[in-house]
């Protein structure tokens, strides 16, 4: 078996017969990457390693996340750390949950940040269960809370576009609510 040479700088894994690309390719490679995603790499001079540099956050991302965090403190004030559909009782840290009704990837913007759509559960519930929807609507319609029209609504309003000026209206309004509990 006759072994043909190797460019420059690649070797052969033993056994496999795969060759490895030379170190001074691969940074090339990373940092064209990096000039098309519109992330300028950063030379550090020390090292003479490429650091990628973080896209910030945009404004939009900043306000989901704000309304995120405010739907938690309103959702948990009022039901407390327990699981909404199922026994377990106060729930902490990264088991404590905030669960949609109508789940998140199939739910409208508005509904996603809706108080009626959203409840305290427990990890087991909201991810290995889906939610556990069958004793989230019966508790739902024991809360006096009209289902259908929770279905109706999300069919309305998916799809439509929301701006920055929604979620500042939301967290404004949500803002004074979790003042007044």
């Amino acid at each position: 078996m006759k072994r043909t040479p190797l460019a420059r700088g690649t070797k052969t894994l033993k056994r496999s017969g795969f060759k490895t690309k030379p170190q001074n390719a691969l940074g090339r490679k990373k940092s064209l990457k990096a000039n098309l995603l519109g992330t300028s790499p950063v030379l550090d001079p020390q090292t003479a390693n490429i650091k990628k540099t973080r896209k910030k956050k945009s404004q939009l991302s900043k306000l989901k996340a704000e309304l995120w965090q405010l739907c938690r403190n309103i959702q948990i004030k009022r039901y407390g750390s327990d699981c909404y559909t199922c026994p377990s009782k106060d729930l902490q840290g990264s088991s404590r949950h905030l669960g949609h009704f109508i789940s998140s990837s199939i739910c409208s913007t508005e509904l996603r940040y809706s108080l009626d759509n959203l409840r305290v559960q427990c990890y087991s519930c909201n991810i290995h269960k889906s939610g556990n929807w069958l004793a989230y609507e019966t508790h739902l319609i024991a809360d006096g809370i009209n289902v259908q029209e929770l279905k109706d609504r999300n069919e309305k309003t998916k799809g439509q576009m929301y701006r920055d000026d929604f979620y500042i209206q939301k967290i404004a309004e949500y803002t004074t609510i979790l003042e007044s509990l």
